[in-house]
């Protein structure tokens, strides 16, 4: 329900779906795995591998396990180790947790566990001067206890299409406030 109230995770996983038919996916920064739970049902099919630096990672998943993979690993340790190439990388309200100057290196690790022409989507919460967005970093800043660096659309549109060398394709925004945004990009071979 917490969650609920600032992100509709099923809108987002369904718009996922609608841009592309993934048969792998990689979510970075899973966490307790409630998005992965509805990037699941949205591709019943695909074999879904979500990592966090966190301990009990995916403890909230609550659908099909069947093609499902929760490792705890940094993504540069699991780039690193693995040799598969995913036809998805989402990284999902995430961004905001990276210190500014490590989040063009993440978003390029992000694409190298990419296959070639796979695509990679980047949702996070953009700041807006509006009482949603203070709720949002008030709750985040001290539920969590972590820092946190939230950046205007144009900004996180900016840094994605520098990173990942090409531009973002399509960009959307998630229900229930207009600070849910998400953008497609696929990123040019390194």
């Amino acid at each position: 329900m917490y969650r609920g109230a600032f992100f509709s995770l099923r809108s987002f996983a369904s718009a996922v779906r609608a841009w592309t038919d993934a048969g792998t996916i990689l979510e970075v920064g899973c966490g307790d795995g409630l998005a992965t739970e509805q990037l699941r049902a949205a591709f019943p099919r695909a074999a879904i591998t979500g990592i966090d630096i966190q301990p009990a990672v995916g403890k909230l998943f609550r659908g099909d396990r069947a093609g499902v993979t929760f490792l705890t690993a940094t993504l540069e340790e699991f780039v690193a180790g693995s040799r598969l190439g995913f036809d998805l990388v989402v990284i999902c309200d995430v961004l905001h947790h990276v210190p500014p100057a490590d989040r063009p290196d993440l978003l390029r690790r992000a694409a190298g566990a990419l296959r070639p022409g796979g695509a990679l989507v980047l949702k996070d919460w953009e700041r807006r001067r509006n009482l949603p967005h203070l709720i949002a970093w008030l709750s985040d800043r001290f539920v969590t206890g972590s820092q946190v660096w939230f950046e205007s659309a144009r900004t996180l549109r900016e840094l994605a299409s520098s990173a990942l060398g090409a531009p973002v394709e399509d960009e959307l925004r998630f229900p229930p406030w207009r600070n849910n945004v998400a953008f497609l990009i696929h990123p040019r071979p390194c």
